[in-house]
C-alpha cells in the first residue's frame, strides 16, 4: 500500500512539474530533472506487469503477454531519447524520429500480441464454442483494432511535429486518438468493470483536456492560444489527485488495522465502507492502462486462484480481521448491494 501511494504520488508529481515547466515557470531547469519523478515511479513499480485493458485470462491460457513484458524498457527508453532530444535546446542531438521509435515498436508489438492472442483463442477447425466464449475473447480484438488507431494517430503526429505534414490539422490527429480511446473506454466499460460507473465519469475530465490542447495547438479561436498549460493539464491533476487520495487512504486503513490487531470500532468500519465504496469507483473505473501484479508472485497467482473460482466477491475490499469484526447491519448492507 505504501508502494502504491508513492508511486501515484511520483505520477502527479511528474504532471505537474510538466505542466509548469511547459507554462514557463521553471524555464533555465534541465528537462533530466523534471524526468526524475518518472523514471523514481518507474522504479516504485517494477515489481509490477504493465497491461492494457483485457478480461482476465482463462483458466487454460496462463501466458504472460508478450507486450507486458517490454512495455516498461520502450517506455523508459523513449523517455530517455526525448529528454536528450528536449536538452538540445534548438539544436537536437537525434533526430526526432529516432526518438519516437521506441514508442511506435510498443504500439506495433501491442497490436501484433492481441490479434494474436486473439486468434489463438478462437476455435480452431471442427471446433465448436458458445457464443458466451466467443464473447469473453472479443475484447482483444477490440484492444487490438484500439492500437491501429493509436499507431495510425502516434505516426501522422510525429510526421506534424517533423514538418513533413504541415496540412494536417490537431483536430484530425484529436479524432485518431478519439476513436482509439472509444475503443479502449470499450473494453474497460463493457468487459473490465461492467458494473462500475467510474469509466464513463472519468472519460470526461481526459477528453476536456484533449479539447482543451487541440483549441491551444490549432489556435481556434483565436484566444485559446492564451489558454495556460496549468489549465489544461487541470483535469488529469484532478484525477490524479484522487488516485492519491485512494492510496494514502487504503495505506493508513492497513496500518490501523495493523496496529490494532484487527480489532475496529462499528463507526470505524461505517465511515470506512462508505469511502471505500466513494473511491473503488474511481479505481475500478480507470482500468484504462494499469500496472497489475506478475503472474509469478504468490500474491497473483492466489488472486488468479480466487478468480477462477466460483463464488461471492462481496467483501474483497475489505481484509479479513475487519470483515469479523464487522456488526450485523454492515455486514447485511454489504451482502444487499452485492446483490441489487
Amino acid at each position: 500500500a505504501a508502494r502504491e501511494a508513492a508511486a501515484h504520488a511520483l505520477l502527479l508529481c511528474f504532471t505537474t512539474l510538466l505542466a509548469l515547466k511547459l507554462d514557463g515557470v521553471f524555464v533555465s531547469r534541465s528537462w533530466w530533472v523534471f524526468f526524475i519523478p518518472l523514471w523514481l515511479f518507474h522504479a516504485a513499480v517494477v515489481r509490477y506487469r504493465f497491461s492494457l485493458p483485457a478480461p482476465l485470462l482463462l483458466q487454460n491460457y496462463q501466458r504472460i503477454p508478450c507486450h507486458s513484458i517490454v512495455a516498461t524498457p520502450l517506455l523508459v527508453a523513449f523517455e530517455l531519447l526525448l529528454c536528450i532530444y528536449l536538452e538540445g535546446q534548438g539544436e537536437p542531438f537525434l533526430d526526432l524520429k529516432l526518438v519516437f521509435l521506441p514508442l511506435l515498436a510498443l504500439e506495433i508489438i501491442t497490436l501484433v500480441d492481441n490479434f494474436r492472442m486473439f486468434g489463438a483463442l478462437m476455435p480452431g477447425h471442427g471446433e465448436t464454442i458458445t457464443d458466451e466464449e466467443i464473447w469473453d475473447r472479443l475484447p482483444h480484438f477490440w484492444v487490438a483494432i484500439s492500437m491501429v488507431f493509436l499507431l495510425a494517430a502516434t505516426s501522422l503526429m510525429l510526421l506534424k511535429l517533423c514538418g513533413d505534414a504541415v496540412t494536417l490539422g490537431w483536430w484530425d490527429l484529436f479524432i485518431n486518438f478519439g476513436i482509439s480511446q472509444c475503443f479502449a473506454f470499450l473494453v474497460c466499460i463493457r468487459w473490465s468493470n461492467p458494473m462500475d460507473i467510474g469509466g464513463p465519469v472519468l472519460i470526461i475530465p481526459i477528453v476536456i483536456s484533449q479539447v482543451l490542447l487541440c483549441m491551444r495547438l490549432e489556435g481556434t479561436p483565436s484566444y485559446a492560444r492564451f489558454i495556460p498549460v496549468r489549465a489544461i493539464f487541470s483535469p488529469i491533476l484532478l484525477l490524479q489527485v484522487v488516485a492519491v487520495l485512494f492510496a494514502i487512504w487504503r495505506f493508513f486503513e492497513r496500518l490501523v488495522i495493523k496496529l490494532q490487531d484487527g480489532i475496529v470500532s462499528e463507526g470505524y468500519i461505517s465511515v470506512s465502507s462508505k469511502i471505500n465504496e466513494l473511491f473503488m469507483m474511481v479505481q475500478y473505473g480507470s482500468r484504462l492502462i494499469t500496472w497489475s501484479i506478475d503472474e509469478d508472485s504468490k500474491e497473483e497467482q492466489a488472486h488468479l486462484c480466487y478468480t477462477n473460482n466460483i463464488g461471492y466477491s462481496t467483501f474483497c475490499s475489505y481484509p479479513p480481521e475487519m470483515v469479523k469484526e464487522m456488526p450485523k447491519k454492515v455486514l447485511v448492507k454489504e451482502v444487499y448491494k452485492d446483490f441489487r
